[in-house]
């Protein structure tokens, strides 16, 4: 999800770059609106800023939520585990017992 996410973003600021050479290209043709075309391009470059600022802090997050789901997994395995080698033990007793009885049996 993360890789995701990160690619997504590098997408966006290759959109933000052009953006910000289209407002260059605009500014010199138009220079009587630059001052406009400017602001709008301050805007869209703080408000592209605080996406940055916040996905970092939600990559922070993903990246705890994973390590958890991670433990989590680890741990149903875990037990699944101690539940088959119980089972396990409890056959090797049973057959244990089994090939002790035929043996007196047997004699």
């Amino acid at each position: 999800m993360m890789f995701t996410m990160q690619r997504d973003l590098a997408a966006l600021n290759n959109k933000i770059k052009v953006l910000s050479r289209e407002c260059d290209r605009l500014c010199s043709t138009y220079r009587e609106s630059s001052g406009r075309v400017r602001g709008k391009e301050r805007e869209v470059v703080k408000a592209w800023d605080a996406l940055l600022t916040r996905s970092k802090s939600r990559e922070g997050k993903l990246v705890e939520a994973e390590q958890l789901q991670q433990f989590l997994n680890t741990f149903r395995d875990l037990r699944y585990s101690y539940r088959v080698l119980a089972r396990c033990a409890d056959r090797g007793i049973m057959y244990r017992r089994c090939v002790d009885r035929g043996t007196v049996i047997r004699y």
